[in-house]
């Protein structure tokens, strides 16, 4: 695998091999890649409060990618929010 810069491997090697995370749930201690990671383990597994809400039924949702896909099966295509 070749890497652009000594960073990208760097990055590489803490999180893939050396399993070395920033981001640290205050609960369990489980490390994840990204702070959105997180906010979704700790909702899921820990039953803090969901980020997202589907702005036409209330459903909350742990993920961004959740809630779309709720908004496109249940209230339609048109319904997705653009980014």
């Amino acid at each position: 695998m070749e890497f652009k810069t000594a960073l990208n491997m760097t990055r590489h090697m803490r999180l893939v091999h050396w399993r070395q995370y920033k981001n640290l749930c205050p609960f369990c201690g489980k490390g994840t890649k990204t702070k959105a990671d997180l906010v979704g383990h700790m909702a899921t597994k820990h039953n803090i409060p969901k980020e997202f809400q589907c702005p036409i039924c209330a459903r909350q949702f742990a993920y961004k990618n959740g809630m779309k896909s709720h908004m496109r099966d249940q209230h339609g295509s048109m319904a997705v929010p653009q980014e």
